[in-house]
């Protein structure tokens, strides 16, 4: 990924040390954490804290914020929603109105899915690292789509966040199912939304000989990859 990751013993140190290799304030970064902090349990070692510096929406707010000199950026034209697309239009506009900046949209229906991407300076209070404002404003739009679009559920993506994450996670996934495979052993990963163990599933189902499984409530429900055969936890 073009964007760039860093390392601390907490998601604040990593902020910070990101901040001065990149010579901004860290305020003004947006980013992805890619993976919290966890102490050192059954033998395992200490992991530290992971984020992925979202570059490209960075440059995209300093060429907003640059001088009034400069040419207007028209965004590509992409493919409208199936349905009459003047609700998401009003929607957008009170984002940006809320936001304070200018936030665009774009909409992507190719395979099969319904993806609603934002892009602009006015994005900011939309990512705070654990995409939980994201999160939030997906399940509202979502409802909002339902009945205009039907088919799959809406996917929200801002600035390359999710793409980002998602990468990312995948990645984690093969190396867990190269390692169940060597071993044996299942391995359980850190609590995931549901989407994100929608991944998780969907990847291993392209692993042959391992399973994913579920376990847990809430927030705290975690995914564990095993082996074909083994038995479920009781």
């Amino acid at each position: 990924m073009s964007d760039q990751v860093f390392s601390g013993r907490d998601v604040s140190e990593a902020l910070r040390l990101a901040a001065q290799a990149l010579g901004q304030r860290e305020a003004e970064l947006r980013y992805v954490v890619l993976e919290r902090e966890a102490e050192g349990r059954l033998g395992l070692a200490a992991r530290p804290a992971r984020i992925a510096v979202l570059l490209a929406a960075g440059r995209a707010r300093a060429e907003a914020a640059g001088s009034s000199e400069r040419a207007p950026r028209h965004p590509e034209p992409t493919p409208a929603p199936p349905e009459d697309d003047d609700w998401l239009e009003r929607i957008v506009a009170g984002l940006s109105t809320l936001a304070g900046g200018p936030i665009e949209a774009s909409w992507d229906g190719r395979h099969g899915e319904h993806v609603l991407r934002l892009s602009g300076a006015g994005t900011g209070p939309l990512l705070d690292g654990e995409g939980r404002v994201l999160d939030a404003l997906e399940h509202l739009l979502g409802a909002v789509a339902r009945p205009r679009l039907g088919g799959p559920h809406l996917r929200l993506e801002c600035d390359g966040y999710r793409d980002v994450r998602d990468a990312w996670l995948q990645r984690q996934v093969r190396e867990l199912c190269a390692q169940v495979r060597a071993d044996g052993q299942p391995r359980e990963m850190e609590p995931l939304n549901a989407y994100e163990r929608r991944i998780v599933h969907m990847t291993v189902a392209e692993a042959a000989g391992l399973r994913s499984f579920s376990v847990g409530e809430g927030r705290d429900r975690r995914v564990t990859i095993a082996a074909l055969g083994s038995s479920d936890p009781a």
